[in-house]
């Protein structure tokens, strides 16, 4: 099989990663499949979005502490411990009603090497004030079997940056969903939890190749058609087709990570990616679970696959969507995060 790669250097206008983002030129060199064969790509929602223009932001509330609850029984904000000194996050409190889970944070890198946090709303359960803390099931239907999920969840989710595209900046916009395998009302175990499912929307400096790689302890493999090329998810978003490539990650010698598969969705045209998302939950997850058969993995591994992901019995508890955030400084918002029901 052929896993060749062109290189391919593109200079483009990147006004928004996603729409909203102010004007800056950046020079990119991206590495992309030389040939990709897909399925039928999935339709966005009948679902109006929110209204971004009648209501300005007229009481803006600034986090003081790591969990913050903006709306009882559903949306919750998280700012992350390292960050609390360094940044500023804020949100629109008279836009909730509306728009969700939304936030800004104008970040700084408070020092040191890594991630320096997850900065993210939340929809559905949260850890806070040293309990878990379940949501209203009837306006998040969550906790919930993912036996029970349908498509009529769907998840509106749109983000935007300023002064964000510099040499020094990296961060990742993406979406976490939350499954568990215990009980629907208490906290998920992390050393339990062996099925990540992560959307990312866009990025910047993000090592996101379409390799299959081995790098220490952890081992990557991407959904492939019998030639090698990638075998995309496709949605549809205001007529438009994008395409995400479907990786699965595996730990070895990493303790309790060693029966977890992760698995994320990745777009393939970093300076092409969704503007925002109107669809369902239900599709990724569903797909994530199909396109096993096409990631060359070894038996090992493919079988762990067939045994954690998208199983029938796990509970999704919470919903996630913000940044992963590195180095630099910016701002960087969820324009809108909620989940609506057809």
């Amino acid at each position: 099989m052929s896993n060749t790669f062109s290189k391919l250097l593109i200079t483009s206008l990147v006004a928004s990663v996603f729409a909203g983002c102010s004007s800056e030129t950046s020079v990119k060199t991206i590495e992309a499949p030389a040939q990709v064969k897909t399925g039928t790509a999935h339709s966005e929602s009948n679902q109006p979005l929110p209204d971004e223009v009648s209501e300005p932001c007229a009481n803006v509330i600034t986090l003081q502490e790591r969990t913050s609850t903006i709306q009882k029984d559903q949306y919750t904000l998280v700012f992350p411990t390292d960050l609390l000194d360094s940044s500023t996050m804020t949100y629109c409190s008279n836009q909730i009603k509306n728009k969700g889970s939304l936030f800004e944070i104008d970040y700084v890198d408070p020092g040191g090497s890594g991630m320096d946090g997850y900065v993210n709303g939340v929809i559905g359960g949260v850890q806070k004030d040293g309990s878990w803390q379940t949501s209203d099931s009837s306006l998040t239907q969550m906790p919930i079997l993912l036996s029970d999920l349908d498509d009529s969840m769907i998840i509106q989710w749109k983000v935007s940056q300023d002064n964000a595209l510099d040499d020094d900046d990296k961060w990742m916009a993406s979406i976490n969903a939350i499954f568990d395998s215990g009980e629907p009302d208490v906290k998920p175990d992390a050393a339990k939890r062996d099925y990540d499912l992560v959307i990312e929307s866009s990025s910047l400096n993000f090592n996101n190749t379409t390799e299959d790689t081995t790098k220490g302890n952890k081992k990557n493999y991407l959904a492939r058609n019998p030639d090698g090329s990638l075998r995309t998810f496709d949605i549809i978003v205001d007529g438009k087709t994008y395409r995400y490539g479907v990786r699965y990650k595996f730990y070895h010698n990493s303790g309790d990570k060693d029966n977890k598969v992760h698995v994320k969705y990745i777009p393939i045209d970093e300076e092409n990616v969704p503007p925002y998302l109107n669809h369902s939950l239900k599709a990724f997850i569903d797909n994530s679970k199909e396109f096993i058969q096409y990631a060359n993995m070894p038996d090992t591994e493919r079988v762990l696959a067939h045994e954690k992901v998208a199983i029938s019995t796990l509970y999704l508890k919470s919903i996630r969507a913000g940044y992963e955030v590195y180095a630099g400084e910016s701002t960087l918002r969820n324009d809108y995060f909620r989940i609506v029901f057809e």
